[in-house]
């Protein structure tokens, strides 16, 4: 992130992306957990600043090497499982002098600190729910896939929700609509073609069209 996007995102208010802290305690350390954690599946960084209050108020704290080398020091804490990527700014904004963690999402989340999942809802920190817990896990077994083999059980799920909303109808009657592939931008059964390029090329698009709707999910990329 850059320093004016880092600057936009703290003048405003406390969020899923941001959280503020009047100073270095175990806090810090819960929100960090819960950005690297990113359940609300942003793909960005958040933000824990050190040195403004909650509604955005400075406190004036001395930002020196001693407080950014303990905040980078974090990382490698034993306390986090897996451990974060972070990187920590001493930055002024708007005559406020503070220090920035920026916590990117990791790709192998659930991460714990201190054995619990901590997660960002809204402006909240708190421990993840069973559910949520899952959702992460299964977030972490899809980004360890190889990108032929999530494309493959991306399509068997298709194939099988299709399969149990066909048993369910006349037979010779055609699907409904939202069970029909889209052919507006790509090829459907895209590893006919064997290569992922096949999705956004002119001739996988061209020959979607020109097969008749019941006949597409046979019909052979190009």
């Amino acid at each position: 992130m850059t320093d004016e996007e880092i600057a936009a995102l703290v003048r405003g208010d406390e969020s899923d992306r941001v959280e503020r802290k009047e100073s270095l305690s175990d806090r810090v350390r819960k929100a960090i957990c819960s950005f690297a954690n990113d359940l609300a599946g942003h793909r960005r960084p958040g933000l824990v600043v050190i040195g403004q209050r909650d509604d955005g108020s400075c406190v004036n704290l001395t930002i020196n090497d001693q407080l950014l080398a303990t905040l980078a020091g974090i990382r490698v804490e034993s306390a986090f499982a897996p451990f974060p990527a972070i990187d920590v700014k001493r930055m002024t904004i708007d005559g406020c002098d503070v220090a920035v963690v920026v916590v990117h999402p990791s790709s192998s989340p659930p991460v714990r600190y201190d054995g619990r999942i901590w997660v960002r809802v809204g402006p909240t920190t708190r421990i993840a729910t069973p559910e949520e817990e899952q959702r992460l896990s299964e977030r972490r077994r899809a980004s360890h896939l190889p990108f032929d083999v999530q494309a493959v059980a991306a399509t068997s799920s298709r194939k099988t929700i299709a399969g149990r909303n066909s048993s369910s109808r006349p037979s010779g009657s055609s699907p409904p609509m939202e069970n029909r592939p889209s052919w507006g931008s790509s090829c459907w059964r895209v590893t006919r073609c064997g290569s992922s390029q096949a999705r956004t090329s002119s001739s996988c698009v061209s020959m979607a069209r020109s097969y008749p709707p019941r006949h597409r999910e046979q019909a052979p990329c190009r």
